[in-house]
């Protein structure tokens, strides 16, 4: 028996506030938020007047009740301080900035008496909260500001502070065990313990602990305690592995899009892996940028674009890094390195928009590993666009080898169809110098981002409104929030271990409903298993039906909407938009939208894993 995954360890901690551990060691009363403290945005004093304080023992979103108002223009560069009439305890609260305002402020804090209390931050999309919130920075120097004018606010989960100590699990999980366990739930506390074993977090309506609970297959429990006129407390979640659990260990190049599958490990436990993830990575830096910072020495500003990568002046983002940031790098890759023995699954996260440079130092990460795993399975992590979409891929910019002529996307769904267009190009191109044992794969993480836009923007994902995209999955213009990543993990958890995450690859560590992972699950494993590249799909004799392509809306912008629908249920699309022929290894992946503009010929083949391909449908517009 293996000991218990530092990397998972380091998860599971970092999903716990540091205020809520403390308060629970500590034994302290409930936490009631009496004041709040708040330092306005420099010139915008005026634009907290009418700001509104509020909580709730429901959730995030629901049960609020006002607790008190900003009524007078705060001093400009100090702190305010308002004394609320409150004595109830809430788990939940927060500030409601007033309509117009986009939300202005530079710092706040919630208060019970002198005690600042500490938990876990919530807000308005985009996530410029966080600062606000954070302690650790006394003198602002920047503020938060809403994109929309209406609708901001900033919050605080107290958790343990304003619950008490959530229950306790014998035995504790996170290891294995040689044969069935009973597992007993206690709390601290009089009150309801509910339960489930999907990974989900409990809810009123969940299954009521009555009894000791029998695990005789790998399983995941998290319980909570529900209390009278308390909020309901954290999620405590054990994962059993009955039998032995299967080693995966994982090393990863990339940014902080590679950064935000790291609860990956977690969820992958409660399918029965041991994930000893490790993950080399900066903000916003190429695969270029990642080369350099380890394997350039570091010198003086005068010859800082030697080895310091910009974002991508492309893309109209030019980001250079600091000399303390590089150097920052520097010495996590040389602590790192070493530090990994066995790799069964690379991951390189291109972005570079450079197909011969990403080519030549994909390359060079690529030897290198396999010069400690020949025989690691590597896999380019084809990741989405931002929500402006300007990038060379969005605009029409980034050539292809697929087509004659490539188009500007004129939705999201068309997007994520190019930048998967660019991956393959790339995938084409590390291919002539590649030396790798296995063929090189592709995640096709956008293709199932894409996905789950059309979804939610057609009504097909309970609990997430038509227009809650982006507040559902996305902290921020480019970074999916936890619920946003378990899609993502999903893709990875498919792709590395070619079979469905349905029922196995639980949600741990995130808020995704019951419905919400089921159609996440199913949504990753229709992906990769269609998507050749990935390396699951399986040709058969019996082909698709053909095609139709049929107008999906009125015309916008000199653009038709387009759908494309076959006969056969479950098929997956591929076309294209100059005339020439597609395949199912060539053209655009269909994501749910086509933008058709005058002049242009659509063609398009149905495919499906398991049947033949079909004839090609063609339409002149």
């Amino acid at each position: 028996m293996r000991k218990f995954s530092s990397v998972l360890l380091a998860v599971l901690l970092s999903i716990l506030p540091q205020g809520a551990r403390a308060a629970e060691s500590a034994g302290e009363k409930l936490a009631v938020v009496n004041k709040v403290r708040f330092y306005p945005a420099q010139g915008h004093e005026k634009d907290m007047v009418g700001g509104r304080f509020y909580g709730s023992n429901v959730s995030t979103k629901e049960g609020f009740e006002l607790l008190g108002e900003i009524k007078d223009v705060p001093a400009a560069g100090t702190w305010t301080e308002l004394t609320l009439p409150n004595t109830t305890v809430y788990r939940w609260v927060k500030y409601v900035a007033p309509a117009g305002s986009h939300g202005r402020v530079a710092k706040l804090a919630f208060c019970d008496g002198t005690r600042r209390l500490m938990g876990q931050g919530f807000g308005s999309f985009p996530d410029g909260w966080r600062r606000v919130l954070d302690a650790s920075e006394p003198a602002p120097r920047v503020f938060f500001q809403n994109e929309a004018a209406d609708g901001a606010y900033i919050g605080l989960d107290l958790g343990e502070a304003a619950t008490g100590p959530w229950p306790q699990l014998q035995p504790g999980g996170g290891r294995e065990f040689p044969g069935p366990v009973t597992v007993t739930i206690m709390s601290k506390n009089q009150g309801v313990i509910r339960y489930t074993m999907d990974g989900t977090v409990p809810t009123a309506e969940s299954e009521v602990y009555s009894a000791p609970i029998k695990v005789d297959k790998t399983s995941t429990i998290s319980a909570v305690l529900f209390r009278d006129g308390k909020a309901p407390t954290r999620s405590a979640d054990a994962t059993y592995i009955i039998g032995h659990g299967i080693d995966h260990p994982t090393f990863h190049t990339g940014n902080s899009l590679t950064g935000i599958t790291g609860r990956y490990p977690l969820q992958e436990f409660s399918a029965g892996y041991r994930n000893d993830r490790k993950s080399y990575g900066l903000g916003g830096g190429l695969t270029k940028a990642l080369w350099n910072a380890a394997f350039l020495p570091i010198g003086d500003r005068s010859n800082m674009d030697q080895w310091i990568d910009l974002y991508s002046t492309r893309v109209g983002q030019t980001v250079q890094y600091r000399t303390e940031e590089i150097q920052k790098t520097i010495t996590e890759w040389k602590a790192l390195w070493p530090t990994v023995t066995k790799i069964e699954d690379y991951t390189i996260q291109p972005r570079d928009f450079d197909i011969a440079e990403e080519a030549d130092y994909d390359n060079r990460f690529l030897n290198l590993v396999f010069q400690k795993a020949p025989d690691a399975q590597p896999w380019l992590y084809i990741e989405w666009t931002e929500q402006n979409r300007q990038r060379p891929t969005d605009l029409g910019k980034e050539p292809t080898t697929e087509m004659t002529k490539v188009w500007p996307a004129g939705t999201w769904e068309e997007s994520m169809a190019a930048m998967i267009l660019y991956g393959e190009d790339l995938k084409r191109k590390v291919n002539e110098t590649y030396k790798g044992t296995k063929p090189l794969r592709i995640i096709p993480a956008a293709i199932a981002v894409g996905w789950i836009h059309h979804m939610i923007e057609n009504g097909e994902v309970p609990g997430i409104g038509k227009d809650e995209f982006y507040p559902a999955l996305f902290s921020d213009q480019v970074h999916l929030n936890m619920n946003g990543a378990y899609l993502v993990d999903c893709t990875w958890y498919a792709a590395f271990h070619k079979e469905s995450p349905e029922g196995k690859f639980l949600p741990l560590g995130t808020t995704v409903s019951a419905p919400e992972a089921r159609i996440m699950q199913r949504l990753a494993w229709d992906v990769v298993k269609n998507y050749p590249d990935s390396g699951v799909y399986e040709e058969g004799t019996t082909p698709c039906g053909e095609p139709k392509i049929v107008a999906a809306g009125a015309p916008e912008k000199g653009m038709m909407p387009v759908g494309l629908s076959s006969s056969t249920p479950g098929a997956w699309f591929r076309y294209t938009m100059d005339g020439t022929t597609p395949t199912r290894t060539r053209g655009y992946v269909y994501c749910g939208a086509i933008s058709a503009r005058a002049g242009m010929t659509i063609k398009a083949i149905a495919y499906e894993s398991g049947m033949a391909d079909s004839p090609v449908t063609s339409a002149n517009f």
